[in-house]
C-alpha cells in the first residue's frame, strides 16, 4: 500500500527528533545493540570486582600498539591476546593470594604471629604441601594451562595473518609478472607461427612457378589464327604443364595455344 505524502512528511519529522546517543556513554552502550551474546563480541574483556576496567583497557590499548591490527580479524586476535595476558596475571594473583591464605590460617591454627617473618618461605612451601588446598591449586593451573594455551595460540595465528597480509602485495606482484611472461611466450609463439606459415606459403608458391613466362602469346584477332610456337616449346614447359598437355586429345588448346602431342 502506497504511503501518502501526508505520512512521509510526517516520517521526517519525526526522524529529526531522534539524533541518536550524544555522550561518550551511549555511544558506547548504543554500539553494543546488536549484540545477543559475547561469541562475536570484539570487547571480550570484563573486569572482577577487584579490577580497575580503565587498567584492562590499558592492557588491550598497548597490544593494539604492538600488534597494530589492520582489520577485524586481527582486532579479534589482539582482544583474544588481551584476554589471555589478563587471564595469565590473574592466575599467577590467585596462587599468591591462595599461598597467603593458607601460610596464615596454618600460623593461626599453631598458634604462630600472623606478621611476616623472615621464615615465610619454609611457610609457603608447608602450605603448598597442604591437602585441604590442593583441589584450588588443581583449578588455578589448570586455568593458568588454558590461558597459556589461548595466548600462544592467538599470537601465532596473528603473527601468521600479518605475514600473509604484508606478504600479499609481493605474491601478487609474482602473479603479474607470471602472467606477462605467460602473455610474451605466447604472443612469441603465435609470431613464430606466422612467419613459419608465411614461408611456407611463399616456398609453395616458388614451386609452382612455371621456369618460363607464361603463355603470354596473344590470339590473333578475329577469324585469323594464333601463330605457332617454336618446334621445341612444348618441351621447355613445367612438368605440370607438360602433363596437362600429354592428357589432352590430338589436338588441344592450352591458354590459346596449339601445341602438338608428341
Amino acid at each position: 500500500m502506497p504511503v501518502s505524502a501526508r505520512k512521509q512528511a510526517a516520517n521526517k519529522l519525526n526522524a529529526q527528533k531522534s539524533t541518536g546517543p550524544r555522550t561518550p556513554a551511549g555511544k558506547a552502550i548504543s554500539s553494543r545493540n546488536a549484540c545477543r551474546h559475547g561469541a562475536a563480541s570484539i570487547g571480550i574483556l570484563n573486569n572482577l570486582r577487584n579490577e580497575n576496567i580503565a587498567d584492562l583497557h590499558a592492557i588491550r590499548a598497548a597490544m593494539a600498539d604492538q600488534y597494530t591490527p589492520a582489520n577485524i580479524q586481527e582486532t579479534q586476535l589482539v582482544e583474544l591476546i588481551s584476554s589471555a595476558y589478563i587471564r595469565l596475571q590473574r592466575a599467577e594473583e590467585m596462587s599468591t593470594a591462595l599461598l597467603d591464605a593458607t601460610l596464615e590460617a596454618m600460623q593461626r591454627r599453631n598458634g604462630f604471629p600472623v606478621e611476616p617473618t623472615p621464615e615465610d618461605s619454609l611457610g609457603y612451601t608447608a602450605a603448598l604441601a597442604n591437602k585441604d588446598t590442593a583441589r584450588a591449586w588443581q583449578n588455578i593451573e589448570r586455568y593458568r594451562t588454558r590461558a597459556t594455551l589461548d595466548y600462544h595460540r592467538s599470537v601465532e595465528l596473528l603473527n601468521r595473518l600479518q605475514s600473509a597480509r604484508r606478504e600479499e602485495p609481493v605474491r601478487q606482484g609474482d602473479r603479474e609478472l607470471r602472467i606477462e611472461e605467460q602473455r610474451i611466450k605466447t604472443e612469441n609463439h603465435r609470431r613464430r607461427s606466422i612467419a613459419v606459415t608465411e614461408h611456407v606459403l611463399t616456398s609453395n608458391e616458388a614451386t609452382n612457378q612455371p621456369t618460363t613466362p607464361a603463355f603470354a602469346t596473344p590470339l590473333a584477332s578475329k577469324g585469323g589464327q594464333a601463330p605457332r610456337p617454336a618446334a621445341d616449346a612444348h618441351v621447355r614447359q613445367t612438368p605440370t604443364h607438360t602433363a596437362t598437355v600429354q592428357n589432352c586429345d590430338n589436338r588441344r588448346t592450352l591458354q590459346g595455344i596449339i601445341l602438338p602431342i608428341k
